[in-house]
């Protein structure tokens, strides 16, 4: 009798065991919730995947396929680039209008439909891409989403930017910064609307970046920076920069162009800042007849208070010609002294295009004589004229700034006081 109690106990036991395991709960702990769906479905004038449109197209539609889960679905709302879009650029395409955003699904809809839906973008410019965000959500707080980028297509300005100097291995004297370039710029898909110049990507301020006139050469400074174009269509002009405090080092520069739907188009270049290894100084050469002690200039130092023939003397003036009047006697000549040779220095014939202010070597300055062509005696001089000039193995360049004739009145001697004003290069001490 104890054995089949024992027994029956037994049974009883593996039946219960057997019961609890078979209405157990599942591994996960809990029921499954269905949340709801959403994907952009395919079809005629509809974009479903990420895609490029072009900037001057207003809008674009989309298809948004939605059904429910566990739950019925209560709202829609679209973003782009995290920002909900105004009902006013949402149109949906079966008449349903609405007055805000996110968009309340009712009736029928609650449990799945498909909304064609035209999008308005917000401030769209060329070459950008906006991300569109579709969210569906449940009456049980469940959501889905979907995602769209949209590439917005467009030329912006086309920039060139042109100069002696710039991206080319040619360094710029931080003595004589200041730089001029000529640029262009023609407008893309929209009108251009403004330049802006920048230094080291930062935006110079305008009254370092100026117009130069194409007749006389004078400079307007830029109203502001960035500045209004006055064409829409096209840009075409020579403008100087003046750097930011001149300092040795490389800069980066930037002129851009945008245009009126905000796209920007730019031309970049680099400039090369060097501290001169020359020195520049500037004498005056006076009419060798006049009195004793000028009509010799000594390119050392710019003394002209010695006479032509003192030993101190790189170059001479020539005097005048008596054959002439008084007025005009002055032959407005030079020649080398002391042994001293001279060239004529013409940029058409120099390397890289001659720059006198931008000479910052003492080897630019050899090179520059070595390319010049030797005279004995200058014509008439003129201002702007450039020489080179060559004495026991020192090199100078020289260029004529002035040309000054003193005309004395009728009736008083002559004091020849007739002179140039002669700017120097010469190798630094």
């Amino acid at each position: 009798m104890q054995r089949f109690f024992n027994s029956l106990l037994g049974l009883s036991l593996l039946v219960l065991v057997v019961f609890s395991t078979g209405c157990g709960e599942d591994d996960g702990g809990g029921t499954t919730v269905l949340p709801p769906a959403i994907f952009l479905a395919s079809g005629d004038d509809v974009i479903s995947f990420d895609s490029e449109i072009p900037v001057t197209q207003t809008s674009f539609s989309v298809s948004v396929d939605v059904s429910d889960g566990d739950a019925l679905l209560q709202s829609l709302t679209i973003t782009e680039n995290g920002t909900t879009i105004p009902a006013a650029n949402l149109e949906f395409d079966e008449g349903l209008t609405t007055a805000q955003n996110p968009f309340l699904i009712v009736g029928d809809d609650a449990s799945g439909t498909i909304y064609d839906i035209e999008i308005t973008p917000s401030g769209a410019t060329p070459n950008t891409t906006s991300t569109y965000v579709f969210t569906v959500s449940d009456v049980d707080g469940m959501t889905a989403s979907t995602e769209l980028n949209i590439t917005f297509s467009g030329d912006p300005a086309t920039v060139t930017v042109a100069g002696v100097g710039i991206n080319s291995g040619d360094d710029r004297s931080t003595a004589e910064a200041s730089f001029q370039v000529d640029v262009t710029a023609s407008a893309g898909t929209f009108d251009l609307s403004q330049i802006a110049v920048y230094e080291n990507g930062v935006l110079l301020p305008a009254e370092n970046v100026s117009s130069v006139d194409p007749l006389d050469g004078s400079l307007t400074a830029l109203p502001s920076n960035p500045a209004n174009v006055t064409d829409g269509l096209a840009f075409a002009s020579t403008i100087q920069i003046d750097p930011v405090a001149p300092a040795a080092g490389l800069r980066t520069y930037t002129v851009e162009f945008s245009d009126t739907e905000g796209g920007l188009g730019s031309a970049t270049f680099d400039v090369n800042f060097v501290e001169p290894m020359v020195d520049v100084l500037m004498g005056q050469l006076l009419n060798a007849a006049g009195p004793q002690g000028q009509g010799g200039l000594d390119l050392d130092d710019g003394n002209g208070a010695i006479n032509s023939t003192s030993v101190l003397a790189e170059i001479k003036d020539e005097g005048i010609d008596q054959a002439l009047p008084a007025e005009t006697n002055w032959k407005q000549q030079i020649s080398g002294a002391n042994g001293a040779t001279l060239v004529r220095i013409d940029a058409n014939n120099q390397p890289d295009g001659f720059d006198f202010d931008q000479v910052v070597s003492y080897q630019e300055v050899i090179d520059a004589y070595n390319a010049g062509a030797p005279v004995s005696v200058t014509s008439a001089l003129a201002g702007g004229e450039v020489f080179g000039v060559l004495r026991d193995g020192n090199y100078y360049l020289i260029r004529i700034a002035e040309v000054n004739v003193v005309v004395e009145p009728i009736g008083t001697p002559g004091g020849n006081d007739d002179n140039y004003v002669i700017d120097i290069i010469n190798e630094a001490n």
